[in-house]
């Protein structure tokens, strides 16, 4: 199914294009055509630069908040693909660069690639670390400085002794109390 769709996204866009430049050249000429995509190239590069400098503001808020911006990321990605079909020759990849400037159809092609790309691959979850020291997650809020793992004891001499996965390492308390 894959090579199916590389394929058609290979042959069948230039196939389209070069039929679209010689219906909309009969109609209105060469040099109107040509200054059609033109126009269309320089228009878009604008405008994609207008809304990626207002999606990099949110980003930038968003994570200055505390949260992860996947929405805006995920705008972000369609604005660069949005910039590549505009600068490409043709009708057909501006009407498409067009449609993901639009900010609905963009969360609407941007969800639908996020849940194709994520489908059959299981949940993610995530949780994040507010100001105040405590983890948010599935689990409830819980204290922010224990980190569970293993560590290797260093000797004064450069060798290392065994992995202890048994005995915890010292709370951040017990470290700051020591002289």
């Amino acid at each position: 199914m894959r090579a199916l769709i590389i394929f058609l996204l290979l042959f069948g866009i230039p196939v389209a294009e070069i039929a679209l430049f010689i219906q909309v050249g009969d109609l209105i000429g060469l040099w109107p055509t040509l200054g059609c995509i033109l126009l269309t190239a320089v228009a878009g590069t604008f405008l994609v630069r207008a809304q990626g400098i207002a999606i990099l503001g949110r980003i930038q808020a968003e994570t200055q908040q505390g949260r992860l911006p996947v929405g805006e990321l995920v705008s972000g990605a369609c604005l660069v693909i949005a910039g590549l079909l505009l600068v490409t020759p043709g009708f057909l990849t501006d009407f498409l660069g067009f449609c993901l400037l639009i900010p609905f159809s963009r969360a609407l092609l941007g969800t639908a690639a996020v849940s194709a790309m994520m489908k059959g691959r299981g949940s993610v979850h995530f949780s994040s670390t507010s100001f105040h020291g405590h983890a948010r997650g599935p689990g409830g809020p819980h204290r922010a400085d224990t980190i569970d793992g293993d560590y290797t004891v260093v000797e004064p001499d450069g060798g290392a002794g065994d992995t202890h996965d048994t005995e915890p390492a010292p709370s951040l308390e017990d470290r700051n109390s020591k002289p």
